[in-house]
């Protein structure tokens, strides 16, 4: 399923801001795909009941505005600590070991 960022660590997303980013879970290959307006990620994942954890991701290097820049440092921090996830009213929420809410998304065409 695609998903889009509303909330990228503590930043939240509206508008075209929202509209290009992406996340992608394939749970047949365990891999994941995002992208927080600029360059892509990609790396893999373990998932069991409430638990999820990311591997190290590879990203594309390309130049990019300052702020996307920042927002996917935000993003690559934020995959590197998730550790539970949840659907709350349709939205995904991937929080650390506490439960803080690291980054919140929707599914794509849902909005």
């Amino acid at each position: 399923m695609k998903w889009v960022f509303t909330q990228i660590a503590s930043e939240r997303l509206a508008g075209e801001d929202r509209k290009r980013t992406s996340f992608a879970l394939d749970p047949a290959s365990m891999r994941v795909a995002a992208t927080a307006g600029c360059n892509r990620m990609a790396g893999g994942y373990k998932q069991e009941g409430a638990s999820i954890s990311f591997t190290e991701m590879a990203m594309t290097r390309m130049a990019c505005p300052p702020p996307l820049m920042q927002r996917e440092a935000a993003l690559a921090s934020a995959l590197r600590n998730v550790r539970q996830w949840r659907i709350v009213e349709g939205n995904l929420i991937l929080s650390d070991a506490n439960g803080a809410a690291l980054l919140r998304l929707f599914a794509a065409g849902k909005r």
